[in-house]
């Protein structure tokens, strides 16, 4: 009998939000901690897409919105971001709490030689911090020379 307690965890330091975090088999444990308290907890995939892999383990540190920005274009509204994803029930900013539905929300292209990286990012308005980085497509721009 499957009892689904947890077999194995971690405590370890997150880079992605300069905190406390729990990791497990499948997951890490993500918490928003005001006043000395925990105020939400957040159960997520450590690599947000590792089928792409690129800058999505939340152990990692944050990318750096200023160096950034050039690569973002604004999406004006959550329809635009794709028929299978909304900007409901996504990360929220880990420093003040603010929903993934009030967060501004971003396409990336990443270009890494040969590679690019297209992706999702949103933006707290408040801390003005890259909350998620949702890395969705690598894109192979020329073909290796042989």
């Amino acid at each position: 009998m499957e009892t689904k307690n947890v077999q194995w965890f971690e405590v370890a330091h997150s880079n992605y939000y300069s905190n406390t975090c729990l990791l497990l088999e499948n997951m890490i444990v993500l918490f928003v901690i005001h006043d000395g308290l925990i105020a939400m907890t957040i159960m997520s995939p450590r690599m947000l897409n590792g089928m792409v892999g690129h800058k999505g383990d939340l152990l990692d540190c944050p990318l750096e919105l200023d160096s950034i920005r050039p690569c973002l274009t604004k999406i004006k509204a959550p329809s635009e971001i794709d028929d299978d994803e909304t900007n409901e029930n996504r990360m929220p900013c880990l420093t003040c709490g603010t929903s993934s539905e009030k967060l501004e929300w971003y396409s990336s292209l990443f270009e890494a030689g040969y590679h690019g990286y297209q992706g999702l990012v949103s933006v707290c308005p408040h801390c003005h911090k890259v909350v998620e980085y949702y890395p969705r497509i690598r894109i192979r721009y020329r073909e290796p020379v042989s």
